[in-house]
């Protein structure tokens, strides 16, 4: 559950970045505006899921339509 910032944190150690710093950009106002905007932004072009991977106007979601994506950017 990543809206739990203990969850964050320790998916961050885990990634060996520092979790202070992890916490600190996560605190940031532009760090959660960016995020708000990238939310609203997914919602208007129809993600539903994730992983999911815009090419043009196509989406591409599931872990499985991964290599569909790429053949797409080719």
């Amino acid at each position: 559950n990543l809206a739990d910032v203990d969850n964050v944190l320790i998916a961050a150690a885990a990634c060996e970045l520092h979790p202070r710093a992890v916490l600190k950009g996560i605190e940031t106002r532009s760090v959660k505006d960016g995020l708000k905007r990238a939310t609203d932004e997914a919602i208007e072009r129809g993600v539903t899921g994730v992983p999911t991977v815009a090419v043009g106007d196509q989406l591409f979601w599931g872990d499985d339509r991964l290599e569909d994506a790429a053949a797409a950017l080719a």
